[in-house]
């Protein structure tokens, strides 16, 4: 179902037709990572006792905890819901180095999903083939992709299960071309450094060349971007990440690039106009596709400032 706040699905269809109805194309946000905040585990809770360290979130809001399937085994008190595994049962991270912590714990009380688990596996691959069956979307931006492992997109894009088959086999059974599907994952290289960049492009291409996702934001080119053009590094900083996204990413034309984001602070808040009328022009003419965020054109300083006057 629709989350009521956000309309109805008929709302949903009737975008998606008007978007194809003008040549544009409709990319959700999904989210395989985690869900809502409806519990959190104490830190210090003894491994393999979460029942010990259990804490529900009754102000979860608009449900107290998922309703759907297998979403809903979510009380660790319960121990038909623990022996379920849906869920990594971990307190949040607190070293985001640490990569057992990254790929178990919660991220800022976000409950974290077992995707290791083939029932949750197969949950996320029907809930987001549904979307491609009753909308009509176009591609997918994954949240978090980082925060699982990379063998996670293998299957959720190619999985052959008849039930519940991965959304590339999906789309392609409804005579849909390969979707776009491209990650989210926090990564900037130090100055003539690329072990990010190989972070980024495991998600991309896995061993022997296995594909995963077609494409990951591009935070490498980012990262250089900012600091060449907002804090005055050498220029020879960008030179490198541009031959380095080239040489390290298979894909380099479907990375999406930006300046500014969500999560980071916008370029205006430290850089100048020319500097950003320069970042603006890289991403138009490198490899990539440009991104740019709301309110760039407005020359926004604040992160998630208000669109309109009212707020």
């Amino acid at each position: 179902e629709v989350d009521k706040h956000l309309g109805t699905l008929a709302d949903y269809q009737a975008l998606a037709g008007a978007l194809h109805g003008r040549g544009m194309r409709l990319v959700q946000d999904i989210v395989v990572n985690h869900t809502g905040n409806f519990f959190r585990i104490q830190p210090g809770t003894p491994p393999g006792q979460p029942a010990a360290g259990y804490q529900p979130n009754p102000g979860s809001r608009p449900l107290s905890a998922p309703s759907q399937r297998p979403f809903d085994l979510n009380d660790a008190r319960q121990p038909a819901h623990r022996a379920a595994s849906v869920y990594h049962w971990a307190p949040d991270v607190t070293d985001f180095g640490h990569r057992q912590q990254v790929l178990d714990g919660q991220m800022s009380g976000l409950d974290d999903l077992n995707t290791e688990n083939p029932v949750v596996r197969r949950a996320l691959r029907r809930s987001y083939a549904h979307w491609l069956r009753a909308v009509g979307v176009d591609a997918f931006r994954v949240d978090t992709a980082f925060y699982v492992p990379p063998d996670f997109f293998t299957d959720f894009l190619y999985s052959r299960d008849p039930a519940a088959p991965g959304i590339q086999r999906v789309a392609a059974a409804l005579g849909r071309p390969p979707l776009f599907v491209f990650g989210e994952g926090f990564a900037i290289d130090k100055a003539h450094a690329d072990t990010e960049a190989r972070k980024v492009e495991a998600y991309v291409r896995g061993p022997q060349g296995q594909p995963r996702m077609a494409g990951m934001l591009n935070f490498p080119l980012y990262g250089s971007l900012g600091e060449v053009l907002a804090n005055g590094a050498p220029t020879a900083v960008l030179a490198h990440r541009i031959a380095s996204l080239m040489r390290v990413h298979s894909a380099p034309h479907l990375m999406p690039s930006f300046v500014d984001h969500h999560d980071v602070d916008r370029f205006l808040a430290g850089g100048s106009a020319a500097g950003l009328a320069q970042a603006l022009l890289a991403i138009m003419t490198l490899p990539g596709i440009p991104v740019v965020y709301y309110g760039t054109e407005q020359g926004f300083t604040e992160q998630r400032g208000a669109m309109f006057a009212a707020g």
